[in-house]
């Protein structure tokens, strides 16, 4: 029965299912509403070939094998607006209230898509894997655009950012420019690489069951010498052998440093939407937090950023009070944190940010103290090279 379902996908078939089998184990276990917009309801033969002879492409086996199992993504709406939102909205139930004070917001908690995302500011972005019949039905824009064979796989519908399956090749591009850039060799190198941050818990799953990927492991830690010592996991998991370790994500890791027990985590991401060939777009999520300590009564208060910004040869030099309009107090005895989104352009090749928070002591203002934010670096992701993500020559027996 096997042989007959999937004799022509047998070159491919043990290293995918195994690959489809560890992302959805881990979505079971982790974040079921994710879990449950997949398709399982799987297509036939027929489907791909009626596809394939309608807009005259032939479909890369890998992917076809992963649309033997899900059809993509359901796109139907949550139903509940979770805790994206503060608890007065709720309480009102005013939903236009909610579309005028937090635009960026408004769709969260709708639609959760499978490859993740972001928000900072106005913006927001979730990648959806799309159904054939989806795909079908964009094909026809799709040949306006180009002459080339590409066909739109993921998609977010809130920032219209797509990626398209090349079928010539293979690989997968990002955007629709004839300079558009190569995001995976194929797809299935690219569902290797998103399992992978996902599973090792480079991205993050919210309590929205939004899966975000600003990065979370620490491949930078600057300016503090006494880290294995003093730092202490709480709400987030990080793990000694894990540090500064390169895992060939397509992805730049996030930096960490602590002052006077104020730790501040700094994780750059790459915005394909809105950067240009001359021009590059970064988002990048600061969190702040301070451990419980019963033995110190102090509370801080944050009063001001300085920021030193790298673009190329160029610095430049920015003060401010507070951040983002906050200004956050945190206290030893209790613990307490706080995490911003904000965004960066940079026109170089590559960029930095670093910097310091300034704090004092809301019992004793004159104590004032500097708290390091570590660089953190702006790069453009390369294509991925993942050598121990492959797709086999021989065939299984």
């Amino acid at each position: 029965h096997m042989y007959k379902q999937f004799g022509p996908y047998l070159e491919y078939f043990s290293f995918n299912y195994n690959l489809i089998n560890r992302l959805t184990n881990f979505l079971n276990n982790n974040n079921k509403t994710i879990l449950e917009t997949l398709n399982i309801s799987g297509l036939t033969e027929n489907c791909f070939e009626k596809f394939e002879q309608d807009w005259g492409l032939n479909l890369p086996l890998d992917f076809k094998l992963f649309y033997r199992f899900f059809d993509g993504q359901i796109r139907k709406p949550i139903t509940r607006i979770n805790d994206t939102f503060p608890d007065y909205i709720m309480e009102n139930n005013n939903f236009k209230h909610i579309q005028d004070e937090y635009p960026a917001r408004k769709y969260r908690g709708y639609f959760h898509g499978l490859f993740g995302g972001c928000t900072f500011y106005s913006f927001n972005s979730s990648l959806h894997l799309l159904s054939l019949g989806i795909i079908n039905d964009y094909m026809v824009h799709i040949q306006l655009k180009t002459d080339e064979p590409l066909i739109p796989i993921i998609y977010s519908f809130e920032s219209r950012r797509c990626i398209l399956l090349n079928t010539a090749d293979n690989t997968l591009c990002d955007g629709w420019s004839e300079n558009r850039k190569i995001v995976a060799e194929n797809f299935t190198s690219f569902l290797y690489d998103f399992t992978n941050n996902l599973v090792n818990q480079n991205y993050e799953i919210y309590s929205s069951k939004e899966i975000v990927t600003f990065p979370s492991l620490i491949q930078f830690n600057e300016g503090s010498n006494d880290f294995f010592e003093n730092f202490e996991k709480n709400d987030i998991e990080f793990k000694k052998e894990t540090l500064n370790k390169d895992y060939n994500f397509n992805i730049i890791g996030a930096s960490f440093c602590s002052t006077n027990n104020i730790n501040v985590l700094c994780s750059p991401l790459y915005i394909p939407e809105k950067s240009s060939d001359e021009v590059s777009h970064f988002a990048y999520r600061i969190r702040i937090w301070i451990e419980q300590n019963h033995h110190s009564s102090i509370t801080w208060k944050l009063s001001g950023r300085t920021w030193i910004i790298k673009d190329g040869d160029r610095e430049e030099v920015v003060e401010g009070p507070g951040v983002i309009g906050l200004y956050p107090v945190m206290s030893n005895s209790k613990g307490s944190w706080i995490e911003y989104e904000s965004c960066c352009t940079v026109v170089s090749e590559s960029g930095s940010m670093e910097g310091f928070f300034q704090f004092y002591d809301i019992n004793d203002p004159l104590n004032v103290i500097q708290v390091r934010v570590p660089r953190y670096y702006f790069k453009k992701p390369d294509i991925l090279k993942l050598p121990n993500c492959f797709i086999p020559n021989t065939i299984y027996n």
